[in-house]
């Protein structure tokens, strides 16, 4: 039997309090920053007089009107910048990553946000399913690749970068039964995750995401 999530939802209804510290200086990387909460926080950061806000996205159109929205929002211009990041294709990440080291001076916050949620099981050009690719194995890659610029970042011990991967309170909720039988693939989880349904099985979007 799942958790209850209405206690978790109770202690939430408040909402989470405004941060002020001030991100004067500072340059944020958000992925998946179009809507929800990359969107927010890019607002957050930009109201905060972040220096540099890069939305990393996957549409370019869209991560325009998203740049324009914030500099409504915020009033402020000439901050926020819009970066294509294809998370389901390594190469592209590793693209963007080495577009971060030849352009930016410095990385002081980088929130992997990107996700993907589709109803259908589905490869990427990887050989991986979709959810699994963006929302693990890609996160996970470019968090690794940034690891070195945000460390070298660093300009006093109370200074600190931060590497924020966002997830959900769900994941909490995953049981040992939930976890797909690994004995047709050597116990190899990755391989049992990423397999697709079999006979009448049905695609389970959201166990894909522990």
């Amino acid at each position: 039997m799942k958790p209850n999530p209405l206690p978790f939802l109770r202690e939430k209804r408040n909402g989470v309090p405004p941060p002020t510290a001030s991100f004067t200086g500072k340059t944020i990387i958000i992925t998946g920053a179009n809507v929800g909460l990359g969107l927010e926080s890019a607002v957050i950061f930009t109201n905060l007089k972040a220096a540099k806000v890069i939305l990393a996205v996957r549409n370019i159109t869209k991560g325009n009107a998203t740049k324009q929205q914030i500099e409504d929002r915020t009033s402020r211009k000439g901050v926020v910048e819009v970066w294509e990041l294809d998370m389901d294709r390594f190469a592209r990440i590793e693209s963007f990553y080495k577009r971060v080291e030849q352009e930016l001076p410095r990385l002081d916050v980088a929130v992997l946000n990107a996700g993907a949620s589709p109803k259908d099981y589905a490869l990427t050009a990887e050989g991986f399913e979709t959810i699994l690719q963006v929302n693990v194995i890609g996160t996970a890659l470019l968090g690794l690749l940034l690891l070195p610029k945000l460390k070298a970042s660093q300009t006093s011990e109370q200074d600190l970068p931060h590497l924020v991967i966002v997830t959900s309170e769900s994941h909490r909720w995953v049981e040992e039964k939930d976890f797909p039988d690994t004995t047709p693939y050597g116990g190899n989880l990755l391989q049992a995750v990423n397999a697709a349904p079999k006979g009448n099985e049905k695609f389970d979007w959201t166990l894909q995401e522990f």
